[in-house]
C-alpha cells in the first residue's frame, strides 16, 4: 500500500448514519484492500462507532463524529473524535487486559472483544472535552 494523505469525514452521531461512514471508508480503501480484507475493518469500525453513539450520546443531545483515515504502508489508521460523554475511566486498561479469547457470548463487554479481534492496536483517550479513539488495522496481521 502506498502512502497517501489522510482523509476526513464528519457525520451526525446517529446509528442510522453508520452506513454512510462504512461507504466512505470502502471508497477510500478500495484500491488498497481486497473485499475480504475490508470486512474485518468494517466490523471493527462499526462496533467502535456504534459504541460511541450508544454510550457517548445515549443521554445527551446528538453530536458530530469526526473520522480521519490514514493509509500508510500496510496500516489503516482510523481516528474518531467526538464530544459525547467522557470515555469511562479504566476503559483502556479493560481493553488492554482482554484475553484474545474474549467470549462473544458474554452478557456485557462483547464490543471490546470484537474490536480487539479486528484491530492491531486501539487507544481510548479523553482530553480537552473530546473523546479520541485511534484504531490501527494492520494488513500484515490480516494476511498472516
Amino acid at each position: 500500500m502506498s502512502d497517501e494523505p489522510a482523509f476526513s469525514f464528519s457525520l451526525p452521531a446517529h446509528l442510522d448514519q453508520v452506513g454512510r461512514l462504512t461507504s466512505w471508508l470502502r471508497s477510500i480503501t478500495s484500491t488498497h484492500l481486497r473485499e475480504d480484507e475490508f470486512i474485518l475493518l468494517e466490523i471493527g469500525i462499526v462496533e467502535i462507532v456504534n459504541n460511541i453513539i450508544e454510550h457517548g450520546f445515549g443521554q445527551t443531545p446528538p453530536g458530530i463524529l469526526d473520522v480521519t483515515c490514514e493509509l500508510k504502508g500496510s496500516q489503516v489508521t482510523l481516528r474518531i473524535i467526538d464530544t459525547g460523554e467522557a470515555i469511562p475511566d479504566g476503559l483502556q486498561e479493560r481493553y488492554d487486559n482482554l484475553s484474545e479469547e474474549a467470549s462473544l457470548d458474554a452478557t456485557s463487554g462483547r464490543g471490546l472483544g470484537i474490536i480487539k479481534k479486528c484491530f492491531k492496536r486501539v487507544v481510548f483517550q479523553h482530553m480537552g472535552g473530546h473523546n479520541n479513539v485511534t484504531a490501527v488495522y494492520d494488513l500484515d496481521m490480516v494476511r498472516a
